[in-house]
């Protein structure tokens, strides 16, 4: 059976694991970050080296005063000229889901 790795990338610039087990659902997600809405993270804002994983996060952590940028993301400029924000980035604290590889 497949496992799973599992990492909070926080935005206090720590990492936690979380350990290796069965493929987490949304549900999982939602009492590990504290939210109702989960989102995927875009691969543009992913660190360099993140190997082959996907990124979750709080849809709505934008609109809680308590978050702030994760220092572990990218952030992507944009074009003003076009009417596109400044800055993009990620906010508040997100799950990283890669396959275990156990030896």
């Amino acid at each position: 059976m497949k496992q799973y790795k599992y990492t909070i990338y926080k935005q206090d610039g720590t990492i936690e694991d979380l350990g290796i087990g069965e493929k987490k659902n949304f549900q999982d997600f939602y009492t590990i970050l504290n939210c109702q809405m989960i989102e995927h993270i875009p691969h543009d804002y992913y660190p360099d080296k993140s190997g082959h994983a996907e990124f979750w996060g709080d849809e709505e952590a934008r609109f809680d005063s308590m978050n702030i940028r994760n220092p572990h993301f990218k952030v992507l400029k944009g074009n003003p000229d076009l009417g596109e924000a400044e800055e993009w980035d990620i906010v508040g604290d997100i799950i990283k889901e890669e396959v275990a590889r156990i030896e």
